[in-house]
């Protein structure tokens, strides 16, 4: 079976027999979702999908595919951030999520959608990082493909721009440019003429600019029960490159 993203649909196609390849089923996303990443993992396909309409929100769709003419949807939920990135290991699939803050009603938001029910990600579940100052958020989202529980949700107040993932480990990294600053000030006595003779004092500013990049390096330990633990960070001098 090839499994295809055309436009707003998922394509599972049926090429068993080359002589007769057939479509299967079109999958549609509605509600202005447009389909981005698919994993797939035994009978289940999970669709990544963002919303375009307003702000990015990120809707995961995990489809039982045992039957592809005739796909179930066994969980659906929706974070309100952007989608960056996906993995799935052993059974766990991941879905990572980064972007601004948002704001309904002078009130961040702190809650995602989960089969048509929001729910709170709660406040022990949202993490600022020690030294580390940011107006955005990753959101980490997990589910058990094989258990299908309830989705598992946790947000840490940093910005990434790449990501790597080992068997145990996911890393995040975000580079950052940080600038240094000298203040030269001078006293300068000024005489004024035209009839008036006097002095005044004013501050000359020789502002000096220096900038580094730094790497910033943080590490998630995936535990046995798939549930993700954040463990330190490093900062290294330089920028990642994709």
């Amino acid at each position: 079976y090839i499994y295809s993203v055309s436009n707003n649909k998922v394509v599972i196609t049926n090429v068993k027999d080359p002589a007769n390849i057939k479509i299967e089923s079109k999958i549609i996303c509605t509600n202005g979702f447009i389909p981005e990443d698919m994993i797939l993992y035994g009978n289940k396909l999970a669709v990544i999908s963002s919303n375009y309409n307003s702000e990015k929100d990120t809707m995961v769709t995990i489809y039982n595919i045992s039957d592809k003419a005739n796909t179930k949807i066994e969980e659906q939920y929706t974070i309100y951030s952007d989608y960056y990135t996906s993995r799935c290991i052993n059974g766990e699939l991941f879905v990572i999520c980064s972007g601004a803050l948002r704001e309904e009603k002078d009130k961040i938001v702190t809650y995602y959608t989960e089969n048509n029910e929001d729910k709170e990600i709660g406040l022990n579940n949202i993490k600022y990082i020690k030294d580390d100052k940011s107006e955005y958020q990753t959101i980490i989202s997990s589910i058990n493909l094989d258990k299908m529980e309830d989705v598992k949700v946790k947000a840490y107040l940093f910005d990434i721009e790449n990501a790597y993932v080992s068997e145990n480990n996911i890393y995040l990294l975000n580079s950052q440019y940080t600038g240094q600053k000298k203040d030269f000030i001078k006293d300068i006595k000024v005489l004024m003429t035209k009839g008036v003779i006097g002095y005044r004092n004013y501050k000359e500013y020789n502002l000096d600019y220096s900038y580094d990049i730094y790497t910033k390096i943080y590490k998630f330990k995936i535990n046995e029960d798939g549930n993700l633990e954040y463990k330190n960070k490093t900062q290294l001098k330089g920028e990642d490159r994709k």
